[in-house]
């Protein structure tokens, strides 16, 4: 086996493995997500301002998740691109 076709195989589990992290993270935020509206509303009604905070608060998390996947999805396809560059 090739090198190249070693590099671009170990590239290509990583990424498998990395999207199935992502994935299985977004679920679980979600979830907790879910979990966290349903005591904001139940337990915190009368306090509106600590709702507005919470709510910002979830959606620093989803931001910051989706652009640390797009940042991770960049690397990786440079990464490939540079495999396919590097093979002759």
């Amino acid at each position: 086996m090739e090198p190249q076709d070693m590099q671009r195989q170990i590239l290509h589990g990583a990424k498998n493995y990395m999207q199935a992290a992502f994935e299985a993270i977004n679920m679980m935020q979600d979830q907790f997500e879910k979990m966290m509206t349903l005591i904001i509303e139940q337990q915190m009604a009368s306090q509106k301002e600590a709702q507005k905070v919470m709510a910002e608060w979830l959606d620093s998390f989803k931001k910051g998740r989706e652009e640390f996947r797009k940042s991770f999805d960049e690397g990786l396809n440079k990464a490939e691109d540079l495999l396919a560059q590097m093979t002759p």
